[in-house]
């Protein structure tokens, strides 16, 4: 079942919406590093840093997909909730990463709704991620389908893991040669595109914190530091 299907929105203190995602959920990542290793009964993902994770459709647009699903119970900041954002802004404040939260998580006010239009580029991302790994001691985030800049005006739901430790590969979805080789091509093109804009910049030190194996509420899980 899509992860969106399942994920309950919580309350996660008086400032934090939060999704709980249950244990063995099934997430898809589009990554042909680890296609042929997750194919060949590899269960163990390793990738250093956060992660980013959505349905099959969804990580098809980054390369061929990968089957996952989560080790444990998680509760994961929710990005498309206001509540979250205005006080993740009071938390950076002073902080560089507060450009890159309000440059792909923008709130806009036009007098009748309020609303957050998702704007994401791999560097303010990464910035955000390593920043709430570090700092926060929640798990990753999450987010439903949100508004964007584009002429469809929506991005994909996604989730960010902070450690691939919540997650365990279970197969990939297998393709035709030809459809196996366009997703191929799509993964590269994204990661030369990543590489192109990351020269000539330091390296980001990305990293989780570990956490209990099950949590019984939400708010056992946000920290103290960011009340």
């Amino acid at each position: 079942m899509d992860w969106t299907q399942v994920a309950q929105k919580v309350q996660g203190g008086k400032y934090f919406g939060m999704y709980f995602i249950p244990k063995g959920t099934e997430l898809f990542r589009g990554d042909i590093q680890w296609y042929d290793k997750c194919k060949h009964g590899s269960s163990v993902y390793t990738k250093g840093g956060p992660s980013w994770f959505g349905t099959q459709r969804v990580a098809e647009i980054y390369g061929p997909a990968i089957r996952f699903k989560t080790r444990e119970n998680l509760y994961l900041l929710a990005m498309d909730d206001i509540n979250t954002l205005n006080k993740l802004r009071g938390e950076f404040t002073g902080k560089p990463v507060l450009r890159s939260l309000n440059e792909s998580f923008n709130i806009f006010d036009d007098g009748i709704v309020k609303y957050i239009q998702r704007i994401s580029d791999s560097e303010h991302d990464y910035k955000i991620a390593r920043e709430i790994c570090e700092e926060s001691g929640v798990p990753g985030w999450a987010h439903l389908t949100m508004r964007d800049d584009t002429s469809k005006g929506t991005f994909h739901a996604e989730i960010v893991l902070c450690d691939a430790k919540y997650v365990q590969c279970t197969g990939v979805i297998e393709y035709s040669t030809a459809e196996f080789l366009r997703l191929q091509a799509t993964n590269m093109a994204n990661i030369a595109k990543r590489e192109q804009k990351a020269r000539g910049k330091p390296k980001l030190k990305l990293g989780g914190e570990d956490l209990p194996s099950d949590i019984p509420h939400p708010l056992s899980l946000v920290p103290k530091k960011l009340f």
